[in-house]
């Protein structure tokens, strides 16, 4: 554990490690870190795309103070809960964006 931070770095099998990162009240970011054979020759352990893209999704939803929707078939969907009907003629506040999924 680094002291500091709270951070911690788990072993989770034979070629990556988690880096865990507290943020806010008990919320953390976890960076799954790959470490190839070659790092005890010099190789740099390396952070894929797909890791880091969950890593960053999960940094955002803490910085959002919420969750954050899953992504399916390249989208994300949320229900608001100032959504209710509309007449066609009722003007919509350009902050409150809502849409019935």
């Amino acid at each position: 554990m680094h002291a500091p931070t709270g951070a911690t770095l788990t072993v989770l099998d034979d070629e990556h490690v988690g880096l865990r990162v507290p943020l806010a009240g008990d919320r953390a970011v976890e960076i799954r870190i790959t470490v190839p054979a070659s790092v005890s020759t010099g190789g740099a352990p390396v952070v894929t795309e797909a890791d880091a893209d969950a890593a960053m999704s999960a940094l955002l939803g803490v910085a959002a103070g919420q969750e954050l929707p899953t992504v399916k078939k390249g989208a994300a969907r949320i229900t608001l809960g100032c959504c209710r009907r509309r007449s066609p003629t009722t003007p919509v506040s350009p902050v409150r964006v809502c849409r019935r999924t």
